[in-house]
């Protein structure tokens, strides 16, 4: 509203210009006339500008008067223009607009702004101490000035509304832009943000995937350790444990030794079956023949061929020459004679053994020292003879240094 009554306000101002350039190009044609010298026009905002004028005015009133070669106008003349300026004159004062014509321009009538009271009084003085000198427009440029300075004055506001309109329209443009800009940026953040909501959703998923993997993991490795530790106290008491002396148990019954059980040797009070005593032989020859192959011990004159109550031992430069580690009631011309044979050979390959042993281990020696050549066990021959007494003895001596040997190995050999 304030914008369409400054533009009402300029359009009208624009029109008074026109109409107040067209009046004083009119008046300043006509022949001056003389103009008092305490004549001056009404103060207005443009007074310098009114003052020049008049100024200009009166220099050019006076040069006429003076000069002697200026043409004077004709006598009919002057009365013609004070009437006219004087009409002029009156006709702004009473306010009649339609008085004033456009000179030049087939009277076409121009509207102009009333004259005030204070102009109109100025004027009317005016016209009465410049009466019969000239005429009488000094008034009425007065008021056109005046009205000339209110018309810029407008002008100088409009212009100032449209700088300042033109200067709200840049900031309004301004703001647009930026509030343009603000919403792309609060868009983007709007998909930045809902991209992060989507990656902490997905790490928060793989945080929780990853803890249970983590806490599975974690017990299957304290399985493992239980496991682990289990296994350990089941090796360290499976390290302990003689698998020799558990497999092959060689003790006492009396006058007997035995192994697993099976006494060997035979007495006339006792008389023990030969199959008794053919499988505790023959069980003995097992515990040497893993005992040396766990020491890495070959023999060097014998080989033992271990087969339960069967058991056979062969030379080792003739394989053929076979001697059956085992016997029975059956009749022949030299009876246990082959039996006897292999009672020696047995007894040389246990002294094989027990000297590798002592030769590893000094501290360790045999409770019954053995004869290899002669085939004695302390002191007692191992071959069936006249005396069942002797020969059980001898056999059970045989047995006794064979636990210690199997009793050496399980205790320093590492296991198999």
């Amino acid at each position: 509203m304030a914008y369409r009554e400054l533009q009402g306000r300029l359009q009208l101002a624009e029109q008074q210009v026109r109409m107040y350039r067209e009046a004083m190009e009119h008046l300043i044609a006509a022949p001056p006339a003389a103009c008092p010298a305490a004549c001056h026009p009404r103060a207005s905002p443009i007074s310098t500008t009114a003052g020049v004028a008049q100024e200009s005015l009166s220099n050019v009133s006076a040069g006429g008067e003076n000069d002697p070669g200026a043409t004077k106008p004709a006598p009919g003349a002057v009365p013609d223009v004070a009437t006219t300026g004087g009409a002029k004159a009156e006709a702004v004062a009473d306010g009649d607009d339609d008085s004033v014509l456009d000179h030049g321009r087939g009277g076409t009538k121009k509207g102009v702004p009333r004259l005030s009271s204070g102009d109109a009084e100025g004027a009317e003085t005016s016209a009465g101490s410049t009466a019969g000198k000239g005429p009488n427009i000094w008034g009425f440029i007065g008021g056109a000035v005046g009205w000339i300075g209110e018309g810029t004055a407008g002008w100088m506001a409009q212009s100032e509304a449209k700088r300042e309109h033109h200067r709200l329209l840049a900031e309004v443009g301004k703001v647009r832009r930026r509030r343009a800009a603000v919403w792309r940026e609060r868009e983007l953040l709007a998909n930045t943000r809902a991209e992060l909501a989507r990656c902490r959703a997905d790490l928060l998923s793989r945080r929780i995937a990853l803890d249970s993997r983590r806490s599975d993991v974690a017990e299957a490795r304290q399985n493992c350790r239980s496991r682990k530790a289990l296994y350990s106290e089941q090796l360290v008491s499976a390290m302990r444990m003689g698998a020799l002396n558990d497999c092959f148990h060689i003790w006492h019954q009396g006058p007997f030794g035995t192994i697993n059980g099976f006494r060997v040797g035979r007495l006339n009070t006792h008389v023990v079956d030969w199959q008794e005593v053919n499988a505790g032989v023959g069980q003995a020859a097992i515990v040497l023949v893993t005992v040396a192959m766990a020491m890495g011990v070959e023999f060097t004159k014998y080989l033992i061929a271990p087969c339960g109550s069967f058991t056979k031992i062969a030379r080792s430069e003739d394989g053929r020459v076979l001697y059956s580690l085992h016997t029975d009631e059956s009749f022949s011309l030299f009876p246990r004679r082959n039996f006897n044979f292999a009672l020696k050979a047995f007894l040389h390959c246990l002294g094989e053994v027990g000297d590798h042993v002592q030769e590893h281990d000094p501290t360790l020696r045999l409770p019954y020292h053995i004869k290899e050549k002669e085939g004695t066990v302390g002191g007692l021959p191992v071959a069936l003879g006249s005396s069942y007494e002797d020969w059980t003895r001898a056999l059970k001596y045989m047995l006794t240094d064979l636990k210690w040997i199997a009793a050496w190995a399980a205790k320093y050999l590492p296991p198999c």
